[in-house]
């Protein structure tokens, strides 16, 4: 079968189409070829990124997973959760072993793992296997609940959220959000430098997990539509009505940041509302429909997020946009699957089946790399990214 992208969702481009089958075998092959049996996780990318990230991981086991795999699915699960802290905190990387030139403790000041953590998508990945019908391991649904209730229990909210203590805990890098914080934009140099000071003022506890940020603390919108996500989604699972809880009490903090264009993150500088697709992933979680259906109009909207080859992280019309700027505008396929799974929440067919042709198709246009240029498809970053096997799951959704 072959999916098929409408002209007028492609920015005035052609239609693209791409076969299903061929996206799961190259989707398959590339899984394959990362596969490291030994650590027992698949390598983002075996010349840039070796280490194991806690959110690649999730959407590794996703893929593993839809494409028959399950083994390989709950094996990458429990490695990636392998760190965590008796607090609950787990690490955003885990090093099964020494690589060449990356000195962890240089770094974080230990080895084996970091102290900061990442979007807790190892609950929804969990949550999808199980109601694929491949039956989780108890202490692995432990794990994944401890994980997310770390979050809302240790960190002190800010006006309701859940803080980030770093910008690399969003994965969102580089965001326009955060330029408040960063040098000159253009000299990723001193940016690298702060970035790395940052990681020196995050405040841990005495199990040397991460409370708070000494220099930078942010309610993140975006990060906390993936903790109140995880929180549903195991409350579903498990039937806890706790969790359901305090997965609400979130949305709620998540709508009352609503600015009339996009949902706010709470701290005191400025770049708090920059449009980022980040911030869209509240459709996830929120239920006011005025909301949902400004948001969804800018992931239409081509002089907005709609590129000809999947949905920008910063929308076309801001000044910031770079179409092929780490976090500052260009295409990531795990953004495209959890806006597609807000859009399937939605209903919004339209959209859904528009995010599985673009992103089917910039999977091969950039050779299934880490980031791609929107507008274009253009390689960006690392390629190929062991992520952008999700384009296997995003076809089926």
């Amino acid at each position: 079968m072959t999916i098929q992208a409408s002209p007028s969702r492609s920015g005035g481009g052609p239609p693209i189409g791409v076969e299903r089958d061929a996206v799961r075998r190259a989707s398959r092959s590339l899984l394959e070829e990362h596969w490291d049996a030994d650590g027992g996780y698949t390598v983002p990318n075996p010349g840039t990124y070796q280490p194991q990230w806690l959110w690649d991981s999730a959407f590794h086991a996703l893929a593993w997973g839809h494409l028959g795999r399950p083994d390989r699915a709950w094996r990458e699960l429990r490695t990636s959760l392998q760190a965590q802290h008796t607090d609950g905190f787990v690490p955003h990387m885990r090093y099964p072993r020494n690589f060449p030139g990356l000195d962890p403790v240089g770094l974080w000041d230990r080895s084996g793992a970091s102290t900061i953590t990442q979007p807790p998508i190892y609950a929804h990945a969990v949550a999808h296997l199980a109601g694929r019908g491949s039956e989780p391991e108890r202490g692995l649904l432990v794990q994944a609940r401890r994980g997310v209730e770390f979050l809302v229990r240790e960190r002190a909210r800010i006006d309701g959220l859940v803080p980030i203590v770093h910008p690399w805990e969003t994965g969102c890098d580089d965001s326009p959000r955060w330029d408040s914080w960063r040098p000159p934009i253009g000299d990723l140099a001193a940016w690298r430098e702060e970035k790395v000071a940052l990681v020196r003022s995050v405040v841990h506890n005495g199990a040397g997990s991460a409370v708070g940020g000494g220099s930078f603390a942010v309610g993140s919108i975006g990060f906390n539509a993936l903790v109140a996500f995880a929180l549903g989604e195991l409350a579903s699972l498990l039937s806890d009505g706790v969790l359901a809880e305090t997965a609400a009490g979130l949305v709620d903090a998540i709508e009352a940041r609503w600015d009339g264009e996009t949902w706010v993150d709470a701290h005191s500088r400025a770049g708090a509302g920059t449009p980022t697709l980040d911030a869209l992933l509240a459709l996830l979680v929120v239920r006011d429909r005025r909301q949902v259906a400004a948001a969804f109009d800018q992931l239409r909207d081509p002089h907005g997020f709609a590129g000809a080859y999947g949905l920008r992280y910063v929308r076309a019309d801001q000044p910031s946009y770079e179409p092929q700027g780490y976090w500052r505008g260009s295409a990531w396929m795990p953004m495209q699957y959890l806006l597609l799974l807000a859009a399937r929440r939605w209903g919004r067919d339209e959209l859904g089946q528009a995010i599985r042709a673009t992103s089917c198709a910039a999977a091969f246009a950039s050779g299934w790399s880490e980031h791609y240029d929107p507008d274009t498809g253009e390689a960006c970053g690392a390629a190929p990214q062991a992520w952008a096997s999700l384009a296997a799951v995003i076809a089926d959704c």
